[in-house]
């Protein structure tokens, strides 16, 4: 069958020099612990059952993590993709700065974190040198093969998340570049240099630049 090249030009941020984990690597290490409710985290475990998994890495103190925290776009997520819906994808919210108590996730200068969320929340911060974390908020998505995708929040893109999660053609681009749009906290040193993230179902090996 014919295969498709599809590339969506989006003025967001290019992701390629301040550390973090590159899109298209394999997930360095398993994420196993228990979340605030004492219930089992165990990533590896979600993905050999075929589940994609996304992370919100984020701080209790983090604006921007707040205002993707109050868009629900996770909790809609989980109520259609999760154990509740079609029992696809798997979600964890790991709260990354090791000075926050757990308290703070009920009642921080922000608000209350756990209000409304179904999906687990996990208050610890040994996950961050494993993901390469240097900014909040933080967002991944890895398939069951273990690749790991960094797409941001990108303000509730349904596409480009629906193309992340679950891929559908064999080959599909998405192309990354800018910095007009994104906001973070921690300090980061940043490249404006395109990214290719490949978000079909397999591998590229080859580009061919059609003018």
């Amino acid at each position: 069958m014919k295969q498709f090249l599809l590339i969506f030009l989006l003025l967001l941020s290019g992701f390629t020099s301040y550390g973090q984990l590159e899109s298209g690597t394999l997930l360095p290490g398993n994420i196993r612990t228990t979340d605030i409710k004492g219930d089992s985290v165990d990533v590896f475990k979600w993905l050999a059952e075929g589940k994609t998994v996304v992370l919100d890495i984020f701080a209790t103190w983090c604006g921007p993590c707040w205002s993707f925290h109050n868009s629900g776009y996770l909790k809609q997520l989980h109520e259609q993709y999760g154990p509740q819906g079609t029992d696809e994808l798997r979600i964890v919210a790991i709260e990354s700065d090791g000075t926050t108590a757990e308290s703070e996730l009920y009642n921080s200068a922000l608000g209350n974190w756990t209000t409304g969320v179904k999906y687990p929340i996990v208050n610890n911060h040994t996950f961050s040198s494993l993901l390469k974390i240097s900014f909040f908020p933080t967002l991944y998505i890895i398939r069951p093969n273990k690749r790991v995708f960094e797409v941001g929040s990108y303000r509730g893109n349904n596409e480009v998340w629906q193309k992340a999660m679950f891929p559908k053609k064999p080959i599909d681009l998405l192309t990354i570049s800018g910095m007009t749009s994104r906001t973070f906290c921690n300090n980061a040193s940043f490249d404006q240099k395109p990214t290719l993230l490949n978000l079909g179902s397999e591998d590229i090996t080859s580009l061919k630049r059609i003018s």
